[in-house]
């Protein structure tokens, strides 16, 4: 695992993504550099075309392959580590199909992300990298309930 390049296309997909995360919640954070310096620690480019084909709409397992060239098998483990790493998550509808849909970023991404690295053999690299620092600094400056109210992140 190794960050990408944080090239200037790259950082207008990962800009393209966050709005799209945004728009799954009222609550958003700032796009700041050091935000998307985070987003692209913990994404490959195939991942985030796809996240970025996915769009704000729930999906099926099949409308989801459909936006897919992997096999169905390897598509599965591969939304699975999106879903791991909270980057979608699944919903049930009323008839109890499963469907995924693009998370936001508070609250779904961050929380998801605390989760994932928890148990993540790379997460010395990640934090090398300055995953979680990024992440702190990112919310130190965002004042909001309850942070704010119990200085929980200063």
């Amino acid at each position: 695992m190794q960050p990408q390049t944080l090239s200037s296309e790259r950082k207008k997909k990962l800009k393209k993504l966050k709005k799209l995360m945004d728009r799954q919640n009222e609550r958003v954070l700032p796009t700041t550099t050091r935000f998307l310096e985070t987003l692209n620690i913990v994404i490959d480019d195939a991942e985030l075309d796809y996240l970025l084909s996915f769009g704000t709409q729930a999906h099926s397992f099949e409308a989801a392959a459909q936006k897919s060239d992997l096999p169905e098998s390897e598509l599965k483990t591969f939304l699975d580590t999106l879903c791991a790493k909270g980057f979608i998550k699944t919903i049930y509808t009323e008839n109890n199909d499963e469907q995924y849909v693009l998370n936001a970023v508070l609250v779904g991404w961050f929380e998801s992300q605390v989760l994932y690295l928890i148990g993540n053999p790379d997460k010395k690299k990640l934090l090398k990298w300055g995953l979680w620092e990024n992440i702190w600094k990112i919310l130190k400056n965002t004042i909001f309930f309850p942070c704010a109210k119990y200085k929980m992140c200063f």
